[in-house]
């Protein structure tokens, strides 16, 4: 989900923000990302955002 601040979201869900650097950043309101889904850091690290989907609920 994409929120303006770790408030948007319960605890223990992953989120993506800007952060104060203006940068994307992914997260889990107070976890740890890259521990949950067992990544590292690096300069190499790309991120791809697509759009979802429409689901129709009937």
């Amino acid at each position: 989900m994409f929120a303006k601040s770790f408030a948007d979201v319960n605890i223990g869900e992953p989120l993506v923000y800007v952060n104060s650097l203006v940068n994307v950043g992914v997260a889990v309101n107070q976890d740890s990302f890259s521990r949950l889904y067992h990544i590292g850091t690096g300069t190499a690290w790309t991120i791809q955002l697509r759009k979802a989907p429409k689901v129709i609920f009937e």
